[in-house]
C-alpha cells in the first residue's frame, strides 16, 4: 500500500467489489492501517457484501475516516445486521463518529457472556464522547459499579 495512494485505491476498490475473492476482509484492515481515506465510497458500497468480515471491517474504517455519509449507512445497516460481530463492528464505528450508543455498550458490562462484557469494555473505551458516562449509569447501579466505570473519563 505504499508508493502512488491514488492508485493503490483505484486496484483496491477493484479487488474489494469482487465478492468471491478471499481476504478482501485483510485488505480492508490493512487500507485502514494505511489510512486510505479516499475509499470512504467503496467501504460504503460494500456494507452491504454477503461476507460478515468484509462488512465488520468496512464499518471499522468507516468509524475513522467516514463521516457523515457512513453515519448514515451504518445506522441503516446495523438496524437489518444479522452478525453478531458486524453489528457490533458498526455500533462502535458509530459510537467513534459520535453516535450515541452508550446505553448499548453500558447495558453489555452487565452481560452474562464474558466476550461481550470484554467487547463492550473495549468500545466504550473508544467512543468520541464519553463524558456523559455518568449521566448514561441507570439508577439501580451500586456506587462500586459506577465508580469502576470512571477511567472512562
Amino acid at each position: 500500500l505504499q508508493g502512488d495512494k491514488d492508485r493503490s485505491v483505484v486496484a483496491i476498490s477493484h479487488v474489494l467489489g469482487e465478492p468471491g475473492l478471499k481476504g478482501r476482509d485483510g485488505l480492508i484492515a490493512d487500507a485502514w492501517s494505511a489510512g486510505l481515506k479516499d475509499l470512504a465510497p467503496t467501504l460504503l458500497r460494500i456494507l452491504e457484501d454477503p461476507d460478515p468480515g468484509v462488512r465488520g471491517w468496512s464499518a471499522c474504517a468507516l468509524g475513522s475516516f467516514g463521516g457523515v455519509a457512513a453515519v448514515e449507512a451504518l445506522e441503516r445497516r446495523v438496524r437489518v445486521e444479522t452478525d453478531s460481530h458486524a453489528a457490533w463492528e458498526m455500533r462502535v464505528a458509530l459510537g467513534r463518529l459520535g453516535r450515541p450508543y452508550l446505553k448499548h455498550f453500558l447495558t453489555g458490562l452487565g452481560d452474562r457472556n464474558p466476550q461481550r462484557r470484554y467487547l463492550c469494555t473495549v468500545a466504550l473505551g473508544t467512543l468520541a464522547d464519553y463524558v456523559p458516562l455518568p449521566l448514561e449509569i441507570p439508577a439501580e447501579e451500586t456506587p462500586e459499579r459506577a465508580a469502576s466505570l470512571r477511567f472512562f473519563k
